[in-house]
């Protein structure tokens, strides 16, 4: 399968030392990215007063002391593709170059429209990931439908950034809809890695490597 053959090749551009610098760069935006969503989740459960009676807001406040570590987890795959768009194009570049020699260069893309996207992208994902939220707090059940929704999420999302620097966004979404389930297995893995605390903070890179190598894939298998 594709998506499969795709994971372990993305695994052997990650050894690369031209890929090194990149994968830290996007580790630590993504810790900051993380710790600021940490942040806003402590002040916003501090800042509340849910009990009159002391003693139950302090369990409260410990309680939200353990979510400010948990939601922020389950909540950034919606900000990863906007990470990602800091260093997309030179991820891409590098593994072309390496594996795909020979790829025709990519087509221009407007800086504006591809911000939209990535904005319209992580308010579908924020919204929907807080509406599961209480979901995701069964276990292995929360853990399934984190996997799911977000491996279809983000499967899409990355897929279409990969495709769509040859094809184009539109072409790409409808070239992903043909090939769902290699897109739908290839974002699944990256949703499992994203629950993986200290390895999350390698999704948006990881995401962007494995997809270019799903796509590549699909197109020489169609050749």
């Amino acid at each position: 399968m594709v998506a499969i053959s795709s994971f372990f090749k993305a695994l052997g551009s990650l050894s690369r030392a031209d890929m090194m610098r990149l994968m830290l760069l996007s580790a630590a935006l993504t810790f900051g990215g993380m710790l600021a969503l940490s942040g806003i989740t402590t002040w916003a459960l501090t800042a509340t007063t849910f009990f009159q009676t002391g003693w139950l807001d302090t369990v409260v406040d410990v309680l939200g002391g353990l979510a400010a570590f948990i939601i922020p987890m389950l909540l950034f795959p919606a900000f990863m593709p906007l990470v990602a768009g800091f260093f997309e194009d030179r991820i891409i570049s590098i593994v072309e170059t390496n594996d795909y020699p020979g790829t025709p260069a990519p087509q221009e893309r407007p800086f504006l429209p591809e911000l939209m996207q990535d904005l319209k992208f992580v308010a579908i994902s924020l919204t929907l990931n807080v509406l599961l939220l209480p979901l995701y707090l069964i276990p292995l059940v929360g853990q399934a439908v984190f996997v799911l929704l977000n491996g279809y999420l983000m499967g899409r999302e990355f897929f279409t950034i990969a495709a769509g620097r040859h094809m184009g966004k539109a072409e790409a979404n409808t070239y992903r809809k043909a090939n769902r389930i290699t897109a739908l297995v290839g974002g699944m893995a990256i949703a499992g890695i994203s629950l993986i605390p200290v390895v999350n903070l390698l999704v948006p890179f990881v995401g962007i490597v494995l997809m270019v190598h799903v796509y590549h894939g699909l197109k020489r298998r169609t050749a």
